[in-house]
């Protein structure tokens, strides 16, 4: 099977920066905090560092319903979504989540489009007794994970 040999360029920086993290620990006289070996299944980014080279968004633009990105060795696989893609697309990387795959596109040259202004004054304080009070009066109580499993702490 044919691999991307970007793709492959983009695990081996990481790696790189694995092990340059560790010796940079051990110099320190750290902990070194030793790089794991990952097996495949628990291998869930693979990145293509730029846009065009082994990958390509949008790479079936007459499609007006649907939008594809194609991937060396894999072909053209068929993307929901969710938002529209503005800017430059820097680069690819195809993410799991449990059964689920994600791209994620990190883009260049965004335009900035700012909030329109409400007018209202917002503040939030984040305390003790509530988690959070808003300005308006409105409380959040925290989630007091201590005494939801209090019970079972003690039992244990």
């Amino acid at each position: 099977m044919r691999r991307s040999f970007s793709s492959q360029q983009a695990t081996l920086r990481r790696l790189d920066k694995a092990f340059g993290a560790f010796f940079d620990r051990v110099r320190a006289g750290r902990t070194p905090g030793f790089p794991r070996f990952k097996g495949r299944g628990r291998f869930d980014t693979v990145e293509w560092p730029k846009d065009g080279d082994g990958c390509r968004w949008d790479s079936q633009p007459g499609h007006t319903t649907a939008t594809y990105v194609r991937l060396q060795s894999v072909g053209h696989v068929r993307v929901h979504r969710h938002r529209p893609v503005r800017g430059q697309v820097k680069t690819i990387s195809v993410t799991r989540e449990g059964s689920r795959r994600f791209a994620v596109l990190p883009c260049d040259d965004v335009p900035a489009e700012p909030l329109p202004a409400t007018g209202v004054p917002a503040g939030t304080d984040m305390g003790v007794a509530s988690l959070v009070t808003t300005s308006g009066g409105g409380r959040v109580a925290g989630p007091r994970h201590l005494a939801a499993t209090a019970g079972r702490l003690a039992d244990a």
